[in-house]
């Protein structure tokens, strides 16, 4: 009980009073939320991904946990499609169900998650280079594959499409720092570049948590549709559950396997409900599964944290 209460405390709080706080300014000011997210999509994700992945250690076991997360995505996608069609969802409706399970909430609360929990831990820096290999195909996958997998119901511009995906930042980040590293130049110790992109490295968390309230605070919250439950169940139990097996056939252990773990029961991502609205693909379904997933983990995360240090001991 004592490390329940540990983690509740010293973990899922913070990151749901910086949350509730957004989602407060959201409420109480007309904050233009599609600015908030340019800025943390554009300008402090690709920073942070940069600055870390720069001075990370990128081992075998690193490469794998990317892998792990593209395993896992797969393994989510195939479950969710085949739970899908037995609810006899239609296929606009089956494309943001699949989103809704698949692709979770690795950046502004996902990272913020696995800081938290390894904080003071010498383990952090190797936790964390997890995180970032997880959030590496998360955040490309939701803005590449998640958005292929609506915008087919749509008739959309394929042309369009594609170039609108290829502009994003984090497309292009890592095939960037892998070349970043292969100067002969140090560039942490050029300030007139390296000193602003720590700022935006250190600013993201809390920027990250703020404008997932304020996102949260613009959806419903009345949720009637049953596929929304469903859809939470598979990303709050179901993600871990698959999570546990790939991490024993992959044989991972220790703090990295507590990371993909943990990681994997976070909510469901907000580019979901972002891209849902683009693309006007059950944009309602959409969000009300990211506000629902959002909620329920905060029960749900303490449970994973928990089982992940007594399966994955350090």
């Amino acid at each position: 009980m004592e490390l329940v209460l540990h983690i509740l405390t010293n973990t899922i709080m913070p990151i749901f009073v910086l949350i509730l706080l957004g989602a407060i300014l959201g409420k109480t000011y007309d904050i233009h939320l599609p600015s908030l997210s340019k800025m943390y999509f554009n300008v402090l994700m690709p920073c942070f991904l940069f600055v870390n992945l720069y001075q990370a250690e990128i081992t075998r076991e690193m490469a794998l946990a990317f892998l792990f997360a593209v395993l896992l995505f797969v393994l989510n996608y195939l479950v969710s499609t085949l739970v899908g069609r037995r609810l006899g969802m239609s296929r606009e409706e089956l494309g943001a169900f699949t989103n809704a399970a698949s692709f979770y909430n690795s950046g502004n609360l996902g990272l913020p998650l696995i800081t938290l929990a390894f904080s003071g831990s010498p383990l952090q820096a190797q936790a964390l280079t997890a995180q970032i290999m997880v959030m590496l195909f998360q955040n490309t996958g939701n803005i590449s594959l998640g958005v292929l997998n609506v915008a087919h119901s749509s008739a959309p511009d394929w042309r369009g499409l594609v170039a609108r995906i290829i502009r994003m930042p984090s497309i292009w980040i890592l095939p960037l720092t892998i070349a970043a590293r292969a100067l002969p130049v140090d560039l942490s110790q050029i300030p007139l570049l390296w000193t602003p992109a720590q700022y935006a490295n250190s600013a993201l968390v809390g920027v990250a948590l703020v404008t997932l309230g304020v996102q949260l605070s613009k959806n419903s919250f009345r949720v009637k549709d049953p596929g929304v439950w469903f859809a939470g169940a598979l990303r709050l139990v179901g993600s871990p559950l698959l999570a546990w097996l790939l991490i024993q056939v992959m044989g991972f252990s220790g703090a990295v396997a507590q990371t993909l773990f943990i990681s994997s029961a976070a909510p469901a991502a907000v580019n979901n409900a972002l891209i849902a609205v683009e693309f006007d693909s059950s944009p309602r379904f959409a969000a009300q599964t990211v506000l629902a997933t959002t909620a329920l983990s905060s029960v749900t995360l303490v449970g994973a944290i928990y089982l992940a240090r007594i399966l994955f001991p350090v």
